[in-house]
């Protein structure tokens, strides 16, 4: 496994690891399973790295689909 396909797999872990402790929208869970994050930056953190992850696969497909042609 390459160092993109490292940080790939570690972003998805991550965020299947949020997505489970949010659920409820309790995100104390959150900040407890990180550690050492500031009350109330859980919701922060899943915003930035679900909007990171998404990027990554639209781009994925868009190379995927260039490929194809």
């Amino acid at each position: 496994m390459n160092e993109v396909e490292t940080v790939l797999a570690k972003g998805r872990r991550l965020m299947a690891k949020l997505n489970s402790a949010s659920s409820g929208n309790d995100w104390t869970a959150v900040e407890t399973e990180i550690g050492g994050m500031t009350a109330g930056t859980g919701q922060t953190l899943w915003t930035v790295l679900s909007t990171a992850m998404g990027a990554i696969d639209v781009a994925a497909v868009a190379e995927l689909a260039r490929l194809d042609k």
